[in-house]
């Protein structure tokens, strides 16, 4: 089984799916007032500009709670205004160097916990509160995501603190710059540069995780695999395909330059959340769960 590029994101369907996103996590700021000529080619007046992102955040929100399809045309417009909906970008740039050591799922769960107001409902919205998930995987996994106070990433917060390990620092930065996939018996489902291809033993069945290159001298292993979290099936690659193209969109709003393999780096909550959910789609298409997401609460980033 290979990667193929999952559909064009102008496709006609409607299904998107991630209801539990809406308000769980704010999207990333806007970008700066300075780059209107860049932009737009005129001096957009900042209250304009504002008003556009705001409506462009309100119409995906509205998508990801299935009250409007993927192919609304005001969607498609105003993310051509804004300029986030050029074609999906891939990194070229080469796996950092390998880390010395693993880093338990354990450790990045306590990290989430100690940085992260309210880390027990962000938890259950990752996980789209599927009963079936690993908690600790699902809280490490939080361990990258902006979820920390003024909108940092837990495990920034944590290499500032003072007398940390240095070798444990530097074995997760290179676990952040790895970014995760979807895998069937280690063969990714998403297109996946050929560099952050893992190789050597993988995890059986359909899992999301992080393969990550980790050097401490055990024979056969070069890449390790972090926050596995196994799935009762494959989810809908068009549907999840679509859900990280929305996303990655909002994000460019941020960062216009950014890439598909920064988006999953930097929002790993995202694709564990569709798949999770996409994969309990494919058991069960009935599940109400899926339909409507239980109120959650915003967060202060």
């Amino acid at each position: 089984m290979t990667a193929v590029e999952p559909g064009a994101p102008t496709s006609t369907a409607t299904v998107v799916g991630d209801p539990h996103a809406v308000g769980v996590v704010r999207p990333p700021p806007a970008s700066s007032p300075d780059d209107s000529w860049h932009l737009f080619g005129v001096a957009v007046p900042p209250e304009q500009r504002a008003a556009t992102e705001a409506r462009f955040g309100t119409l995906c929100d509205e998508v990801l709670a299935g009250t409007r399809p993927w192919a609304c045309p005001e969607l498609r417009v105003l993310a051509g205004v804004l300029k986030v909906d050029a074609g999906v970008r891939h990194d070229r740039r080469p796996p950092v160097h390998a880390a010395p050591r693993e880093l338990p799922d354990s450790l990045l769960a306590e990290i989430t916990e100690d940085f992260v107001p309210d880390a027990g409902v962000l938890v259950e919205a990752a996980t789209a509160g599927w009963s079936g998930a690993d908690g600790t995987v699902a809280a490490a996994v939080l361990a990258f995501t902006p979820t920390a106070v003024d909108g940092r990433r837990p495990v920034h917060c944590w290499e500032d603190e003072e007398e940390r390990d240095r070798v444990g620092v530097v074995a997760v930065r290179v676990l952040d710059a790895s970014p995760p996939g979807v895998f069937v018996d280690g063969v990714s489902l998403l297109p996946r540069p050929p560099r952050w291809q893992p190789t050597g033993p993988a995890p059986s069945g359909v899992v999301v995780a992080r393969p990550w290159r980790v050097d401490d001298g055990e024979a056969g292993r070069p890449w390790r695999w972090s926050c596995v979290q196994r799935l009762p099936a494959a989810p809908d690659l068009r549907v999840l395909w679509r859900r990280l193209v929305l996303e990655l969109w909002r994000a460019r709003l941020g960062e216009r330059r950014m890439t598909f393999e920064d988006l999953l780096r930097q929002r790993p909550e995202v694709l564990y959340r569709a798949a999770i959910e996409g994969a309990l789609r494919a058991v069960d298409p009935s599940n109400e769960a899926l339909i409507e997401a239980p109120a959650q609460p915003h967060t202060d980033v």
